[in-house]
């Protein structure tokens, strides 16, 4: 009997790992906080686009994991149904993207950290932000154009 369950245990477990590997995790930042109803409306949407979806949302940081095989652009989509904000998407390494269908890249785009001190934070983002636009006009207005369309 101790046997079966230690078998079946294992089983259960190797399942598990299994299933996590089945999602793939996909980063956007938003012009403002995302608060309260905004919440609601992107993960709303994104739940039908995939029920099992996973999503986390600190301040302008979205990050959704949803499975394998669910593109990046349909995830922006879903997000962008909500009316909640057209996000822009952040690869690893903290650079924010354009859409996967348009050539620019926005480089070095500030993504505001959470350190758990919020005054710091968004000041040190306010800071990174504003040195980001002195330095990329051009970019930062391609940016504003596309959030407005």
């Amino acid at each position: 009997m101790n046997r079966l369950l230690t078998l079946t245990f294992f089983a259960a477990l190797a399942f598990h790992v299994q299933c996590q590997g089945q999602f793939t995790v996909h980063h956007f930042t938003c012009p403002l906080d995302l608060v309260g109803s905004s919440e609601k409306l992107i993960i709303s949407e994104v739940k039908v686009l995939d029920a099992e979806a996973r999503i986390s949302i600190h301040g302008r940081e979205l990050k959704i994991a949803a499975r394998n095989g669910i593109t990046s652009s349909e995830v922006r989509s879903a997000v962008q149904r909500s009316g909640a904000c057209d996000p822009v998407p952040v690869a690893s390494g903290g650079r924010s993207v354009a859409g996967e269908n348009e050539a620019e890249v926005i480089s070095d785009f500030p993504v505001r950290r959470d350190t758990g001190d919020a005054e710091r934070d968004d000041a040190e983002y306010d800071a990174a932000k504003r040195a980001w636009i002195m330095a990329h006009p051009e970019g930062y207005l391609n940016l504003n154009q596309s959030q407005g369309q």
